[in-house]
């Protein structure tokens, strides 16, 4: 039931995950995980027919988001993002309401133009640039505060029958 190959995978995945969360002499997050990768190559817990067959499937998806990512450096420098930011922020005329409503549309146009990471590499930076363009304080910029702010206002609402 338990055998020197289960051993050997839970110390590696231990140590790796460790040295990853730890990260000892500020060492990248690469280095352990091609390391144990590797001493699961050479110890034949994973064979490399396994590593060819993984690569097959993912590879497609693979170039998809590397080539979304080049694409979104490029948009980034030419500054569409900051116009697209600059656009959000003068449409809303100054409404908070509108803005979200905006933002949400824009969401879901990347969506559904692009696949979700895609979504995610081009609607972040408009997003960071329309809430750098409004001057926000920090509290204004995170929604968990205004989720909180609503609760304990409900929270202290007494209802009487």
């Amino acid at each position: 039931m338990f055998d020197i190959t289960t051993a050997v995978i839970s110390i590696v995945f231990f140590t790796v995950t460790l040295l990853i969360i730890w990260r000892p002499f500020g060492i990248n997050e690469s280095i352990p995980t091609t390391l144990g990768a590797l001493i699961f190559l050479a110890l034949g817990i994973v064979p490399l027919t396994g590593v060819y067959h993984i690569a097959s499937i993912v590879s497609g998806a693979s170039i998809t988001i590397i080539s979304t990512i080049v694409m979104s450096i490029v948009l980034e420098s030419i500054g569409i993002f900051r116009w697209a930011a600059i656009n959000l922020a003068v449409r809303a005329k100054g409404s908070g309401r509108a803005l979200f409503w905006y933002i949400n549309i824009l969401c879901f146009l990347m969506t559904m133009f692009f696949n979700n990471d895609g979504s995610i590499l081009i609607t972040t930076p408009i997003i960071i640039q329309t809430l750098s363009i409004l001057n926000l304080k920090t509290r204004q910029k995170n929604p968990l505060s205004h989720i909180w702010r609503i609760s304990c206002y409900w929270g202290k609402r007494t209802y009487r029958r």
